[in-house]
């Protein structure tokens, strides 16, 4: 992910996980980044089935 020109500098946390990240081998940040990919899914369905039930109980 790029960094727009106008967000300024990123913080030194930021920093340090991307170059731990980096320091991977290829098959860990695959699973690293699939496994992000999995919880934010899961965090989307979620969000999508508290919405369904707001509007049943709305409608």
């Amino acid at each position: 992910m790029t960094t727009p020109k106008h967000a300024g500098p990123r913080h030194p946390a930021d920093l340090h996980a991307a170059v731990k990240f980096n320091s991977l081998p290829l098959n860990a940040q695959r699973k690293a980044v699939l496994a992000h990919d999995v919880r934010t899914m899961a965090g989307l369905n979620q969000l999508r089935t508290e919405a369904w039930e707001l509007a049943q109980e709305v409608a």
